[in-house]
């Protein structure tokens, strides 16, 4: 009879008031750069240690921010998803975030999936903020230097394709497409 669930909740009346776009989102567009080193202007001991949950079967990622001493910055609960207007875009997602305070985010930490550690350095270059992530689990993970950029509008994502100043000779090779690099 209902060839999906959603048109068996709606049939019922169930969650049929629920938006089916999503105007809290915003749109999400990155680059991201496999690099083989450290940009040798990041100091080493100047990150943020990001704990991700990528809660099974879902969208969603459990953020936890630290500092390097373990003291708690922030946690964020995220869902990242495909974005309509580009679908066949891996660049470009659908983002939306809720900041939840510690205790709260305990509560959800205890959820199973995909766990994963790494240092974020911050790099400022051209106008712009480059995420330097050095990933520390998972153990196949473990090493790989990620850098991303995200860009307001597509010329400027664009642009980062041929001029990466911040990243030149380190080894960097674009990962445009590359959907290993990037978890949920």
């Amino acid at each position: 009879m209902f060839r999906t669930w959603r048109e068996r909740v709606t049939h019922r009346g169930w969650m049929d008031d629920r938006p089916t776009k999503r105007p809290y989102a915003r749109i999400e567009r990155e680059r991201r750069f496999l690099l083989a080193r450290l940009p040798p202007a990041l100091d080493p001991d100047d990150y943020e240690r990001l704990d991700d949950l990528f809660v099974e079967g879902t969208h969603l990622r459990l953020r936890h921010v630290r500092r390097p001493t373990g003291e708690w910055i922030i946690t964020k609960l995220g869902q990242k998803v495909v974005d309509p207007e580009s679908p066949r875009d891996p660049r470009c997602r659908q983002m939306t975030t809720i900041y939840l305070p510690e205790r709260e985010a305990s509560a959800l930490a205890l959820l199973s999936g995909l766990r994963t550690t790494k240092r974020r350095y911050k790099l400022p270059e051209q106008g712009w903020t480059f995420c330097v992530d050095v990933w520390e689990s998972p153990a196949p993970a473990r090493g790989t230097i990620l850098a991303e950029v995200e860009a307001v509008a597509r010329r400027a994502r664009a642009r980062h394709g041929s001029d990466v100043g911040a990243l030149r000779g380190y080894g960097r090779r674009s990962v445009l497409r590359d959907h290993a690099c990037g978890a949920a």
